[in-house]
This record gives C-alpha cells, structure tokens and sequence, in this order.
C-alpha cells in the first residue's frame, strides 16, 4: 500500500513507487518464508540468519546503496502527511 498525499507530495511518478512497493513486499514475503531477518543500518541493508542463538547472527547477503538505519519511527505531522525520522546524511533534497 502506498501513501498517496506523500506520493504526489513528493512528485515521484505513482506507478513506479506502487512498483517499488510490490517488490518490497514480495522481497520481505520471499525473505520471511526462509526465516531470515532483514536488517538495514549504517548504510547497508543485510540479509541474516539465525543458526546458533548463543552467536550473532550469519551474514547471507549485503546491499549497499541509500539504507537509513534509523528506529523506523513515523507519525503524521502538522501537514497531515505521514513523514519518518528527521534528515540524516542518507537522505538528500533534490536540488540541495
């Protein structure tokens, strides 16, 4: 499900962010049937395993790219439109 007012607020075209948003679910549907925990932090987004629970967890797989490794936090604001932790360095304005 995709946020509409925050989509057009954003400018971005609906039919490519309604893509992304598929291939997101599928990609944590996909992850979760094997029992693996996405983890997106510092800048990079991993795929891990628990195979001992006395031990950290096994890195499968790494992905770097533009991954915010905040709490997720998100609320709405004085506009009304649903908006998540305040800038960090990940997150550039365009045009900025």
């Amino acid at each position: 499900m995709i946020n509409e007012a925050e989509v057009e607020k954003s400018g971005l075209n609906p039919e490519k962010v309604k893509k992304l948003d598929r291939l997101m679910r599928r990609f944590v549907r996909e992850a979760g049937k094997l029992r693996l925990e996405i983890f997106g932090g510092s800048g990079t987004l991993t795929l891990r395993y628990t195979d001992d629970p006395n031990k950290g967890h096994l890195i499968l797989a790494e992905a770097g790219g533009n991954i915010s490794g905040g709490d997720g936090g998100q609320t709405l604001w004085g506009d009304g439109l649903a908006r998540g932790e305040e800038n960090s360095p990940n997150h550039r304005v365009p045009g900025r």
